[in-house]
């Protein structure tokens, strides 16, 4: 199903009489980001997305909250969403938002997974384009281990620096493969030199340390799709991967980074990474269901494994369950918010918005029709 109705001013369905619309667009579940990128481009706006070209717009990204590279100043992808299309556990077709029905509304809003029925359409804010996207890189590469320690404690450090001042990004931490080091690139939009300089200070210090050979630089792309053309990409298409993962607070990356950068020399395969960097805009949160340590994190810290099609069953179990274990050291480290395998999901995922969800769910889909891995509701709990 695909489709783009770009709006002027929406108002969603039962809206009160004096409610002003908006700019947003409505998006068929086929929609996939890279597309409805280009079509924004020619609407001069940008849209709340994923920073992969074929995920789609419509599914497991926004249900589980969707970070984006706006993120800093939008928020997640569900906290610009206006107004969602499905069908229910009854084979109905529902318009959901926040006149309609506002809780299931919400557990759509983050609550995760397939257990909420089939998406048809959903509806996002849009915003203005920018003047400009400045990127940001940093590489640093060092040739021993101590050195090495040095700089990615620095380096998760000078996190904080960075998403105070609105970057948002993605990294790698290499503690196996040469080059050793740590490698990241950053967005903002409308950034400037000014500003780039002060954020990326201390970054410019770990580039003067001896042992390091390094890059601190930005460049100016002149709209989103230009550097969505360059950037996006879909490394994990057609794999078996999959990721043990942690918000990381402020909290973490000031005074624990000597424990992540242990674990990520007692784990250097498979490698530790950010699969997002930034400060989100927490406004929508309480109205979401995603979870509220996103008021407070900074980045999102994981380590992932794969396997080939024809890899035997020991090599996969192990593979799985060395990713229980460093999802079980990040949770004494950082606290119990993320993982694939969680024993105590309930809380790991949503906090104490799960008993919340699981009310709506009992009234929408009471035989339970919809369920997926650990979804709001669900018996069904994979082990490795």
């Amino acid at each position: 199903m695909k489709g783009k109705e770009w709006h002027a001013a929406f108002v969603p369905k039962d809206a009160p009489q004096e409610t002003e619309g908006i700019p947003a667009v409505t998006l068929q579940a086929g929609e996939q980001w890279l597309d409805v990128y280009r079509a924004a481009a020619e609407e001069g706006v940008i849209v709340v997305g994923g920073s992969a070209q074929t995920v789609g717009a419509a599914g497991g990204y926004l249900t589980g909250g969707g970070h984006s590279a706006f993120s800093h100043f939008y928020g997640l992808a569900v906290d610009n969403l206006l107004e969602v299309n499905l069908v229910d556990a009854k084979g109905e077709r529902r318009t959901l938002n926040q006149y309609t029905d506002p809780e299931y509304f919400y557990a759509l809003r983050g609550g995760g997974g397939c257990a909420w029925g089939i998406i048809t359409s959903v509806t996002y804010k849009t915003h203005p384009n920018p003047s400009h996207i400045q990127v940001g890189f940093l590489q640093f590469n060092v040739t021993n281990n101590s050195t090495l320690r040095a700089v990615l404690e620095k380096s998760l450090r000078g996190l904080v620096s960075v998403t105070d001042a609105g970057y948002t990004g993605y990294g790698i931490i290499n503690t196996s493969d040469e080059p050793l080091g740590f490698n990241a690139i950053f967005i903002q939009p409308n950034g400037t030199n000014a500003t780039f300089n002060t954020a990326f200070k201390p970054y410019y210090d770990i580039s003067t340390m001896q042992g390091v050979s390094g890059l601190v630089a930005n460049a100016e792309f002149p709209s989103w799709i230009e550097y969505s053309k360059y950037f996006l990409r879909d490394p994990n298409i057609a794999t078996n991967i999959i990721e043990a993962s942690r918000l990381l607070t402020q909290e973490v990356l000031l005074h624990r980074t000597g424990d992540l950068v242990d674990l990520a020399f007692e784990y250097p395969s498979p490698g530790p990474g950010f699969s997002f960097i930034g400060k989100v805009d927490a406004t929508e949160r309480d109205n979401t269901a995603a979870h509220s340590i996103w008021k407070e994190s900074r980045a999102l810290l994981g380590w992932s494994a794969n396997w080939t099609d024809d890899a035997p069953v020991d090599e996969k179990r192990k593979a799985k369950l060395d990713l229980v274990e460093i999802s079980r050291r990040l949770g004494e480290i950082v606290g119990p918010e993320g993982g694939s395998y969680e024993p105590d999901w309930k809380n790991v995922f949503w906090g104490d918005k799960y008993d919340r969800l699981l009310a709506t769910k009992r009234r929408v889909d009471p035989t339970n029709l919809f369920v997926c891995n650990r979804c709001v509701g669900t018996d069904i709990i994979l082990e490795p």
